[in-house]
């Protein structure tokens, strides 16, 4: 496309051209942009360059192909063109963004945002997060939102909060967000209008899910955004870290399962299951423990860099006994300052953040599918079906604690509908029953604490406790209760030790 000022336009908002018919992003449709730099001006933040940092020098190649990283040229090109800042916007580098989306189902978009308005962004966030407008990120809540969520840290660290830009917050001024969701909102709109895009179907998006993880290795363990029909269809991932180095982590992961099972790097991408994913658990355990060997039965293809702060970290052999597993490849995306990273919500892009050791920076949008998104918020649940929702996830919190190590009591609330009010329920763990006298309550994780009251001028020596295993029975004798004696059910298992 050709690009130039028509008269009465802000000097550098573009106009793309293309033939006898033009696409305004002047102020008022929504492909309109708000957003310039004079033309002719390149910020260096927005150069491109050819490795990544702390990184060993390495041919670059497309993740697919034999050819360079198309986008690396073309942002290269528009660069030099003086610019920079919408080489992405430009219809050659809108057709590259629109296949690999459509064939990789993910694409990494670098200089999306000015070094200037990623430092903007990021301290706007990082103000919300210092004065209290963010919240620990929570898990499940069914495909309509309105089911069971709860909170835990070992699985999912961030912190978010829900923004449009336009709230007024103590200690929050919201300059840029509603810049970069703009910008946002006008590439995906340009990309639903290429050929045979799935993101023609998008009708509307989220709110901007502002996110900090806070360091101390937080991380948001393998998830996919729309595992149940939610309407979610592409996930637009915008990193705010212009410091970041190699050894903060924090990285995407992402897990892609490719048809076949032959040469899996030649291989079309496909939907992941959970037997596929098996493999990269084992390889993450090797990894983990110093056990993968220089050439590991269960890797296909080596790591190997595909851009700057983008790499396969390996592509695992499907196969199985019977073939019934599928290659996956996975990928690491670092995320740097100014980064915006697209990818297909559903099971074709199953995905993780890495331990974070620093403060890590993000918005993420949702786009959702017009007839899918209207079907899941159309009825409310009924009984029935809001009681198989509930005990699905309550089957997901006792596999999140036991995969992953989870020792802490996770914070649960749930609502009656989507207008309701959201309440605590405490633990998710029953307590045990106990006389009517008694109480018994969870504390410290795993601990049960029965109380007992006792008549006064009790001592020690007059009270017992004791466990039957045979039953899993704790026998408690003391003074006031009924016999002076009762009984209490524990989880299945418990011992003296316990």
């Amino acid at each position: 496309g050709r690009w130039g000022a028509s008269q009465g336009q802000t000097s550098g908002s573009p106009q793309r051209r293309s033939g006898s018919g033009s696409a305004d992003f002047a102020d008022a449709s929504p492909r309109r942009l708000v957003l310039g730099a004079s033309a002719g001006r390149t910020d260096p933040d927005l150069a491109p360059r050819a490795m990544g940092r702390k990184q060993k020098a390495m041919e670059v190649r497309h993740p697919s192909s034999d050819v360079g990283d198309k986008l690396f040229f073309l942002r290269t090109k528009y660069s030099l063109l003086g610019k920079a800042e919408w080489w992405w916007l430009m219809d050659d580098s809108l057709a590259e963004i629109n296949a690999r989306l459509e064939s990789e189902h993910f694409v990494v978009i670098d200089g999306f945002l000015t070094g200037a308005h990623t430092r903007s962004l990021r301290d706007e966030i990082r103000d919300a997060h210092e004065h209290g407008h963010l919240a620990p990120g929570v898990l499940a809540g069914g495909k309509a939102g309105d089911s069971t969520q709860y909170t835990m840290r070992d699985v999912r660290g961030d912190h978010v909060g829900w923004f449009d830009g336009t709230e007024r917050l103590e200690g929050v001024e919201w300059d840029t967000l509603p810049i970069a969701m703009k910008r946002a909102d006008t590439l995906v709109n340009q990309l639903g209008a290429q050929p045979r895009s799935e993101l023609a179907t998008v009708s509307s998006r989220s709110k901007a899910m502002c996110t900090v993880y806070p360091g101390d290795d937080a991380r948001y363990v393998r998830h996919v955004d729309n595992p149940d029909g939610n309407g979610r269809l592409l996930t637009a991932l915008l990193y705010l870290n212009p410091e970041w180095e190699e050894g903060n982590g924090g990285e995407l992961r992402v897990f892609r399962c490719l048809s076949g099972s032959g040469e899996a790097a030649a291989a079309g991408f496909v939907d992941c299951d959970g037997k596929s994913l098996e493999s990269a658990d084992r390889f993450d355990t090797r990894v983990k423990s110093g056990d993968l060997g220089a050439t590991d039965e269960i890797v296909a293809v080596d790591a190997r860099d595909v851009a700057e702060g983008v790499r396969d970290v390996a592509t695992l052999r499907g196969g199985g006994e019977n073939g019934e597993t599928k290659p996956v490849r996975l990928t690491d995306v670092a995320p740097l300052g100014g980064r915006l990273v697209l990818f297909k919500s559903d099971a074709r892009v199953p995905h993780e953040v890495l331990a974070a050791r620093v403060p890590r920076y993000a918005v993420t949008l949702w786009y959702f599918d017009k007839s899918e998104v209207t079907a899941a918020r159309a009825a409310p649940l009924s009984e029935a079906e809001r009681e198989e929702q509930e005990e699905k996830i309550a089957r997901e919190i006792k596999f999140m604690r036991l995969k992953h190590g989870v020792t802490s009591e996770p914070e649960v609330r749930i609502r009656d509908s989507q207008e309701g009010e959201w309440r605590d329920t405490g633990t998710t763990r029953p307590t045990p029953d106990v006389p009517g006298q008694c109480s018994a309550a969870w504390e410290d994780g795993d601990v049960i604490a029965i109380t007992v009251p006792l008549p006064a001028g009790t001592c020690a020596a007059d009270c017992g406790v004791e466990v039957d295993t045979s039953s899993s029975t704790l026998i408690i004798e003391a003074p006031g209760l009924e016999r002076d004696v009762a009984g209490v059910n524990l989880p299945e298992g418990a011992d003296e030790d316990s």
